[in-house]
């Protein structure tokens, strides 16, 4: 019986799937500073070396092209496309220029702290599942965010705030958490519709405050929280919905409607 010859084996080189980091192109006009995504995933990382000087950083394999040092900036635009994008900003040098993110169709993150910032800060969310976090910093100018469709997250922690500070959440399912921070301006927070969380712990209100917590089923926790006395008081809203709230610390003057007990 003649002896057969054992199959030989082969490796079929597949299609590739992963999906490639993207490209940030940085772009200067006179004291303007543009970084432009593409569609994939970016990330970067901006750092204050003056006060109108920044370094800037590509994270997990995204390409910088243009110049990684830039100076005289008066505002800086984050435009980083439709994947799903970040981008980190801190000022160890105190930075007085201007901030401004346009999030798109991913599910973005923008993380601002770590230092003093002297400009104001605009971020206008997309419509994927968002995150804005200003942790560790002082903020001497207007604060103003603007959220979307998407379930949206807003952290801010152990920061300070000089100038108005505004939310306004979007469509969606929200949480917003404002702890061991100070306000010495206006606030005025939205979160719309959607079942959304607010959680404020640690925190003083210098003047008024109002927190609107839109239509659905909404819960509000307030842990040590000062709110000034007098006239005009702070607000907050439960809306349409089964909302409810829970206070334990709270000093000032504060007018609750719309909540279940």
């Amino acid at each position: 019986m003649p002896r057969r010859e054992p199959a030989r084996l082969h490796l079929e080189r597949l299609e590739e799937r992963c999906q490639p980091a993207g490209t940030v192109s940085v772009v200067q006009v006179g004291g303007i500073v543009r970084l432009l995504g593409d569609a994939a995933d970016n990330a970067v990382a901006l750092e204050a070396t003056g006060a109108n000087d920044l370094t800037i950083t590509g994270l997990a394999g995204t390409s910088i092209s243009g110049p990684t040092s830039v100076s005289g900036v008066a505002r800086v635009y984050f435009e980083l496309g439709d994947g799903n994008d970040s981008a980190t900003v801190e000022a160890p040098v105190p930075f007085d220029g201007q901030i401004v993110a346009r999030a798109s169709k991913g599910s973005d993150s923008f993380s601002i702290g770590n230092g003093q910032y002297n400009g104001s800060i605009v971020v206008l969310e997309g419509n994927g599942n968002d995150a804005i976090e200003l942790q560790s910093g002082t903020f001497n100018g207007a604060i103003i965010l603007w959220g979307n469709s998407g379930n949206d997250t807003l952290t801010v922690g152990s920061s300070s705030f000089a100038r108005r500070f505004e939310f306004s959440g979007g469509h969606g399912a929200d949480s917003v958490t404002l702890d061991s921070s100070t306000f010495a301006d206006r606030v005025v927070l939205h979160t719309d519709d959607g079942n959304d969380l607010l959680t404020i712990t640690s925190s003083s209100f210098s003047t008024f405050a109002l927190f609107d917590l839109g239509s659905s089923n909404d819960k509000a926790n307030l842990d040590t929280v000062t709110f000034p006395t007098g006239k005009p008081r702070s607000v907050i809203l439960g809306n349409l919905g089964v909302d409810t709230i829970t206070q334990t610390g709270v000093s000032g003057s504060l007018i609750v409607l719309g909540f279940f007990p």
